[in-house]
């Protein structure tokens, strides 16, 4: 018995790509992984630089746990990804971009203070911008 598929109707405007996650698996240049590395290996060095240690007497709070999961997650996410030089890898840091300038955010929140959160919130987000920006580049 023979069958006829019925035609694939695309919700995409005419003439857009549409690989969408087909994407992911594609290959980065090694110039745009060596900036988003730098980037990476800069801003987070800056970060850990002028964070204050964290109180061991302390209890984190559910949201900080999840947060830092979160966050170590996607950091693992970008150093294979861009071992790999692979394009899911500068998704992965657009992510942890974001999830840095957040724990920042959540640090003001919870009555944290001092000028490391804002240096934490703009590499977060200038994190998040580059790899964002060299994912649709490249």
């Amino acid at each position: 018995m023979r069958t006829i598929a019925p035609k694939r109707v695309s919700h995409h405007p005419q003439g857009q790509d549409d690989r969408g996650l087909q994407r992911l698996g594609d290959t980065v240049p090694g110039r745009s992984v060596a900036v988003v590395a730098a980037a990476w290996l800069i801003g987070l060095g800056w970060v850990f630089a002028v964070t204050p240690t964290a109180d061991p007497a302390a209890a984190p709070s559910t949201l900080g746990a999840l947060v830092q999961s979160v966050m170590l997650i996607s950091w693992i996410g970008v150093i294979t990804g861009l071992a790999a030089r692979q394009r899911w890898g500068l998704v992965a840091g657009t992510i942890g971009g974001v999830v840095l300038a957040a724990g920042g955010v959540l640090c003001l929140v919870t009555g944290h203070t001092g000028f490391w959160i804002a240096i934490q919130i703009g590499v977060g987000t200038g994190l998040a911008a580059i790899s964002h920006r060299v994912s649709r580049l490249a």
